[in-house]
């Protein structure tokens, strides 16, 4: 039987596996951005109240994420060297452990909701809103666990199609529960955050049916405490770094909206939905990520040097391209997208302002990002926190200050859309002599024997 990701030409490989990624992406994105414009409806305060916990958010979230990037790495190397039982095993072990930290951050989080808060800048009323949001968010993130990394273990496995479906259908879940509980049962921002609730619950028993019952990946045999501790201890060795990696930028926006809410309540307001909408429009670059455990994974894993540098050749030359092509798609519709979201004069001039000058660095930020899974899927996910640590800590908090201090919201967009770029210029030729250095790797005539006999 072919497989796919040995054999089907990389530009089609890579095209069909993006856009069967996307659609999933897109779904999980439209839980923001629906919430997000459902809120817009209730006033420029519950939506600022809402900008307010995106970094809080992210920041947990992207402990998932990041232990998520750890599976799919693992995963697939696995599945790409035969070892099909111990890549079982592996999820199984990567779950319970995910779950439990992921509930461990939130329960600190609850604790901790108003020193946090008040600490980027929310006042005493604001807080009311947060807290009304964020408490139930906290309760319901654990069940977002299990989708997330069982996700990750199927895509490395080579289907892209499951866990879109699944996160498809938390996504419709989402925005036909969103207008129900905030309007018709009049729980306003709370309902928000209910309604994102109920969809994880559900998209949770979904994704434990498919991964137990059809694709076999959950397992409750061959249980040993000794492989249990391994296989954490190869967990964390690549989720934990990514995860880290993974927080840096929600923690980064969680400072520029401190920043920001020096310029009142319209340019908090702003910057939260123009990063909903980035959402969306960094699908694809957060696709590329989720297939690079599973193409780069599986051939890195074979050995198969020479297709695996030309994946990421392919990837991230199109990609750039895509988003320096799309920057004027977003330059000419700024204005009408901001409108969809709020009515508010400022907060509309301040989004399009955003959408006019932040997206310009999207083909930088997709560089950096590529070359981030890079390392990560090559078990190598301490240097993918170097890159993020050196591309915020020299680039983006330094420019981004004395953005603000020159020319206030304008002199943050700018600053941020600068060091997006300058930094985005240095990683795209990191990753095309990466990819090159990969490229040259060869295969012992011992290994090739043995790959032979395997066949």
């Amino acid at each position: 039987m072919k497989n796919e990701l040995f054999e089907q030409p990389i530009p089609k490989l890579v095209v069909k596996k993006i856009l069967q990624m996307s659609l999933g992406i897109l779904a999980i994105q439209m839980f923001a951005l629906v919430d997000t414009w459902f809120i817009a409806f209730l006033g420029t305060e519950p939506l600022a109240a809402v900008s307010f916990t995106f970094p809080v958010v992210f920041t947990v979230s992207s402990l998932s994420i990041g232990l998520a990037i750890g599976v799919g790495a693992s995963v697939g190397r696995l599945l790409g060297q035969g070892e099909i039982l111990k890549a079982q095993r592996f999820t199984t072990d990567s779950l319970i452990l995910a779950t439990f930290l992921v509930a461990v951050l939130s329960a600190f989080g609850i604790l901790f909701m108003n020193p946090l808060f008040t600490a980027m800048g929310s006042g005493p009323e604001m807080l009311v809103l947060i807290r009304e949001y964020m408490l139930v968010w906290f309760i319901g993130i654990p069940f977002l666990v299990l989708p997330m990394q069982g996700n990750a273990a199927i895509r490395a496995s080579g289907d892209i199609k499951t866990p879109s479906k699944v996160m498809f259908l938390a996504g419709l879940l989402n925005a036909g529960l969103d207008p129900i509980f905030i309007f018709w049962l009049d729980m306003g921002i709370r309902g928000a955050a209910i309604a994102t609730l109920v969809a994880w619950m559900i998209s949770f028993c979904v994704a434990f049916y498919m991964l137990r019952y059809r694709l076999k990946l959950i397992t409750f045999e061959q249980f040993n405490f000794e492989t249990l501790l391994k296989n954490w201890q190869q967990l964390m060795k690549i989720g934990l770094p990514a995860a880290l990696t993974q927080m840096l930028s929600p923690i980064t926006a969680g400072i520029i909206i401190s920043m920001l809410s020096a310029y009142g309540v319209a340019s908090v307001a702003a910057f939260g939905v123009g990063v909903r909408i980035e959402a969306i429009l960094l699908i694809f670059v957060m696709a590329t990520g989720g297939i690079l455990p599973t193409i780069l994974g599986q051939n890195y894993g074979a050995k198969n040097y020479q297709r695996s540098a030309e994946a990421i050749r392919f990837i991230l030359t199109r990609v750039t391209l895509l988003y320096l092509l799309l920057y004027f798609v977003v330059f000419i519709f700024a204005r009408p997208i901001s409108r969809i979201f709020t009515s508010d004069p400022d907060v509309i001039e301040l989004a399009v302002l955003y959408l006019r000058i932040i997206p310009l660095s999207y083909c930088g930020m997709a560089a950096t990002m590529i070359l981030a899974q890079i390392y990560n899927t090559l078990h190598r996910s301490m240097t993918s926190l170097v890159i993020t640590l050196l591309r915020i800590s020299v680039f983006v908090i330094p420019m981004t200050w004395f953005g603000a201090r020159v020319a206030q919201t304008l002199g943050v967009y700018v600053g941020l859309a600068s060091a997006q770029l300058i930094s985005g210029v240095i990683f795209f030729v990191v990753t095309l002599r990466l990819a090159n250095k990969i490229s040259q790797q060869t295969v012992s005539p011992l290994e090739q024997q043995a790959m032979e006999t395997a066949k």
